[in-house]
């Protein structure tokens, strides 16, 4: 089984493995290690920026042999020379780029929300989402502006101190429920900074639904335009930022689509990993999604 976090296999345009697997994330494990040591023996890799500001913190370490392994780095950073080892090609390609919802989901629902936001029961998620700011924000947009939120995921022991005014609160959901909810909002809300690679942000597009992103974020801020959503900076910028994406940002599918979804970034990963291997010929790669 190759497509096991941290690796996940590249695929042709066929569906076949081709001789690439992407290291998305740190090896931690025991099992981890030995399995990068299997796969090493098979494959050539890539790296792919999907935790957080991976691999940053592990270029001056003494073990980073899986982090030079990788003779390429399809990334997610405004500024790559900050975070990605010196002397490898590099592209603005994340693993989010090859979401596209729209052949397989219907969008065309009421609108019964205005703003989302989505949280988790672990506390990991909670700080890599950004409860706290979140929190704040979804408070001033329920009282001040009378906004109509839906937090959904929020464990109950956070939920201290708001007034559920004009907030639904709505357990942790499976996936299709939680696009379903989504698509019938006006907006999402993102307060990640640490989130290297949103795929919460980009199925949201995909869903036609504008965004509403923390500028601070490190990956996902090349999703955001005047098609498809607004950047806030805390709290106090956060209503403008929700009301301005909810009145002019329209149809942002459309622009995502173009732009990203799996044929497009698959011709776009196909050609950078040509430049890894010029005997790379495949038109298209795809990673496939880990287990």
């Amino acid at each position: 089984m190759v497509s096991k976090w941290p690796f996940s296999r590249i695929l042709d345009r066929r569906g076949n493995p081709t001789s690439f697997v992407a290291l998305n994330g740190p090896v931690v494990t025991r099992a981890d290690a030995d399995l990068f040591a299997t796969l090493r023996k098979q494959f050539r890799f890539v790296g792919f920026t999907s935790y957080t500001d991976f691999p940053r913190p592990y270029l001056d370490q003494n073990i980073v042999d899986w982090v030079d392994a990788c003779e390429g780095w399809c990334h997610c950073f405004r500024n790559p020379a900050e975070f990605l080892p010196s002397g490898r090609v590099s592209q603005l390609i994340s693993y989010s780029d090859f979401v596209d919802l729209r052949p397989n989901f219907p969008i065309d629902v009421e609108k019964r929300y205005d703003v989302a936001f989505v949280c988790a029961d672990n506390s990991w998620k909670r700080y890599t989402k950004n409860w706290q700011l979140a929190k704040r924000c979804v408070t001033i947009l329920s009282l001040r502006h009378s906004m109509r939120v839906v937090l959904i995921g929020v464990p109950v022991s956070e939920l201290e101190g708001i007034e559920s005014g004009n907030i639904t609160f709505v357990p942790e959901l499976e996936r299709v429920q939680l696009l379903n909810v989504l698509s019938a909002c006006r907006c999402l809300l993102i307060a990640s900074e640490m989130d290297a690679s949103p795929r919460l942000l980009a199925e949201t597009l995909s869903l036609d639904v504008p965004v509403v992103v923390n500028r601070r974020i490190l990956g996902g801020w090349k999703y955001v335009n005047r098609h498809t959503g607004r950047f806030f900076d805390d709290e106090h910028s956060v209503a403008a930022a929700v009301n301005n994406s909810i009145q002019h940002c329209n149809n942002p599918h459309r622009w995502f689509a173009a732009n990203f979804g799996p044929n497009v970034t698959g011709r776009r990963l196909a050609r950078f990993l040509s430049r890894i291997d010029p005997s790379f010929r495949e038109t298209a790669a795809y990673l496939e999604r880990w287990s």
